[in-house]
């Protein structure tokens, strides 16, 4: 059978908004109800991000730097917090925020899936319900009640995108690069770089195919100017996104993944005893695995492989198997490759998310497919199998929809209950400080999440982050002598905390649980490291590694500091010196107020984690922090009665803002500029 070939009639665009939105308005409140609010990816990260946010901005505070997690860390400069992402800030909607979110995501998801099965020649209602099933289909769905909100948003721009590379003309059209560079920084945008990474990846895997596929017989000048375009629009979109990704390599070179494995890599990888859940079952695979397509598209799909000879279809079906071999981890010879070969590649871990490939191309087939066959049948029986397809997909959906709410929220739910017990215990106890710092707990994430500590104003030790700072990950560790599991870099090995957690060598801990279950019980230090002091006798170590062997070795921290650079004014070296315990005069989350007593000039130490855009204010003169005993924030002092302002701002911030706004400057003068053959001829929809 060849290329399919629809009639085609036009279809408002404004119709298709309504009609989609008008669909996913009832389901979404339907389906997800409560559950939301319970999964735990939005419970642990995502609320505490936008509360943490919200209360910053109200205090009249911006919250460059989150200093009550992981010993401190960048919060603006991480994309994960989803803030640069517009929409983002509809949840600061109480409640109804959560549910308008998803549910324009999910209307404008399925439109795009909707418009690309059209593009490929599906008729309008077989791609109606392609777009409905690739946002109920396991990968995404799954993901929602897991709480992965932004990670499923920025996989919902998939089909968009791709319909524009598709569709990308031998002439170059100047809207369609625009669309697609806008599409491909908004993608970015919503808040995870493996999401952008995989779609990029497999775009460009598809144009490469399409070549291979036109054989020796196609225009080589044309090819290229589809490369040329696509490329284009990745160097704008790149261009566009730069203030959100500049400072984010910052936080990523300074992170605990600066030396990946092949192991922490393929961490969540996908099994293929998990491809049974492809279909309705009892069991419910692990929700990273969740590759639930049902089985009238799986079908369907395998059928529109081999009825429909359209090279696109093909491409992107083999696009699929290649993404399924990824998905595999290291016991895949195609994720070995990646892995070495791949920019990127060795960055992130759980690659089954790669399967989105693979639901994308069943349920694509699937659709044009089941056209195929409506014209052969005729109108009238076409649409009677259209109602039985929906309503089989329908069954399948309705028997797995409950078993993943269950069973993605259920541990959640536990959490959040323990979490809320502390927040009563903690208002027993006298952890205020007259300055304003807040305390700093070393708790299990079981009795404190790490994200919830700003709501109680305490710093915790412990971390809930895909990126923890890299400093304080080794310090933390190889203090107690334990090694990290090389799996999990999101937060510290439990032993961390369970093995006497007010006693970590050189931090400030002031609140701590000890004991297990019903025999556990809150203790308070009462003699706590200074959480900053001012230090007049260094010592000179010559790296990062050789500050580490020395502070976990026995370094007396307490009499002098331990620098990596060479101090720029006369500091006595060696020679031990009691420390100078100081106090915080005013404690911001970005910015601090110090008073300091120098009889000569010494180090200003913070017992907080170092990290580049630090800065500190001494009258007139701007001091750059500078990391000291390993893992703390350190300032070169001159003698003299100062009142310091310690402060953060990321470092490539204003250069990315400049480049950003320069290429959106660009990229609108450029599009006034439209010459008569970059307008296009759009195909209407069937």
């Amino acid at each position: 059978m060849e290329q399919v070939k629809t009639e085609q009639v036009k279809t408002s665009p404004m119709r298709e908004c309504l009609m989609s939105g008008l669909l996913f308005l009832p389901v979404t409140v339907l389906v997800f109800e409560l559950s939301l609010f319970f999964a735990p990816d939005y419970l642990f990260l995502f609320e505490p991000f936008t509360k943490y946010f919200a209360g910053e901005l109200a205090v009249g505070s911006f919250p460059w730097w989150n200093p009550y997690t992981g010993l401190g860390r960048p919060f603006f400069s991480d994309v994960h917090t989803g803030l640069h992402y517009p929409p983002t800030y509809l949840l600061l909607v109480p409640f109804a925020g959560v549910h308008l979110i998803v549910w324009l995501h999910c209307a404008f998801g399925a439109m795009g899936m909707k418009r690309l099965c059209v593009s490929l020649g599906a008729a309008s209602g077989w791609a109606w319900l392609a777009g409905f099933s690739f946002v109920f289909s396991g990968f995404l769905c799954g993901r929602l009640f897991a709480g992965q909100l932004f990670v499923v948003f920025g996989f919902l721009y998939l089909p968009w995108i791709l319909k524009e590379v598709l569709e990308l003309d031998t002439n170059w059209t100047r809207p369609r690069i625009i669309r697609l560079a806008v599409l491909m920084a908004l993608q970015f945008l919503t808040g995870h770089p493996q999401v952008f990474w995989l779609s990029n990846v497999g775009i460009w895997t598809l144009l490469l195919l399409l070549v291979i596929l036109d054989g020796r017989d196609a225009n080589r000048s044309t090819q290229l100017r589809r490369v040329g375009q696509l490329a284009s629009a990745t160097v704008v979109a790149v261009g566009l996104a730069c203030f959100s990704w500049l400072p984010f390599l910052d936080l990523v070179a300074h992170s605990n993944r600066t030396e990946p494995t092949i192991e922490s890599a393929s961490f969540l990888a996908f099994q293929w005893n998990y491809l049974t859940g492809l279909f309705a079952g009892t069991s419910v695979p692990p929700m990273e695995s969740n590759a639930f397509t049902g089985a009238v598209w799986v079908l369907s799909g395998l059928f529109g492989l081999f009825a429909v000879k359209d090279k696109r279809l093909r491409a992107l079906f083999a696009v699929a198997l290649l993404a399924l071999a990824f998905s595999l981890g290291q016991s895949s010879p195609v994720f070995r490759a990646a892995f070495h070969l791949a920019p990127g590649a060795d960055g992130f871990r759980i690659p089954a998310r790669a399967l989105i490939w693979a639901t994308l191309a069943l349920i694509i087939l699937g659709a044009v497919a089941m056209t195929t066959l409506q014209q052969r049948v005729g109108e009238k029986k076409g649409r009677g199998a259209l109602l039985i397809f929906a309503v089989l997909f329908l069954i399948e959906l309705g028997v797995m929809l409950p078993k993943w709410k269950s069973e993605y929220t259920r541990n959640a739910r536990v959490d959040y209950l323990f979490a809320n017990q502390f927040k009563e215990w903690t208002k027993d106890l006298n952890l205020e400080s007259p300055t304003n710092t807040p305390p700093r707990c070393n708790l299990s994430l079981g009795i404190l999440p790490a994200n919830w500590a700003a709501e109680l104003r305490l710093c915790h030790v412990n971390g809930d982050t895909p990126l923890f700072l890299g400093r304080p990950w080794r310090y933390l560790h190889a203090s107690r002598g334990i090694q990290p599991d090389p799996r999990i870099n999101t937060s510290l090995n439990p032993k961390v905390v369970q093995s006497d957690p007010l006693k970590i060598p050189y931090v400030t801990v002031n609140v701590g649980v000890q004991g297990d279950g019903s025999h556990s019980a809150i203790v308070v230090e009462t003699n706590p490291v200074p959480r900053a002091w001012f230090s007049v006798s260094v010592h000179r170590s010559s790296e990062e590694s050789e500050s580490l062997a020395a502070m976990t070795g026995g370094f007396p921290a307490h009499v002098m500091t331990l620098v990596e650079q060479d101090p720029t004014t006369s500091i006595p070296m060696g020679i031990p010196v009691p420390i100078q315990p100081l106090d915080i005069q005013w404690f911001e989350s970005s910015r601090l107020l110090i008073d300091v007593h120098a009889p000569q000039a010494g180090f200003l130490v913070l017992n907080e984690a170092w990290f580049p855009g630090w800065k500190a204010r001494v009258g007139r003169k701007v001091i750059d922090a500078q990391p000291v005993n390993h893992w703390m924030r350190g300032f070169e002092l001159p003698a003299g009665e100062h009142r310091i302002e310690v402060y953060f701002r990321p470092r490539f911030l204003s250069f990315g803002c400049f480049v950003s706004l320069a290429t959106l400057m660009g990229l609108f003068v450029w599009s006034r500029k439209v010459q008569p053959k970059d307008v296009e001829k759009k195909p209407a929809d069937v």
